[in-house]
């Protein structure tokens, strides 16, 4: 993506919503890890999900777990706009 993902937190809600651009040539992606980490403090209680899609039909997901650990699941083919949008409780 050619920028980080913005967290935003209330209390215990954390909140993403932004639009990406993806710098990758074609992507299928299926329960793979990203290096990134959600940061103590922004990390859900249990899982939490951001959704990602486009005007195009493409989507895709990452799953959050309660370490930070994010698991990126679905098709992203070359370079496109994504909408991301996900919310989660914190521990």
């Amino acid at each position: 993506m050619d920028r980080a993902v913005t967290f935003y937190k209330i209390g215990k809600t954390v909140t993403v919503s932004q639009q990406v651009l993806t710098t990758s040539t074609g992507m299928n992606a299926h329960f793979t890890a990203s290096s990134e980490r959600v940061p103590d403090g922004y990390r859900p209680a249990e899982q939490g999900v951001l959704l990602m899609s486009d005007n195009t039909g493409v989507s895709a997901s990452m799953m959050v777990n309660s370490l930070g650990q994010i698991e990126v699941n679905g098709t992203i083919n070359g370079s496109r706009y994504l909408q991301v949008f996900g919310s989660w409780i914190t521990a």
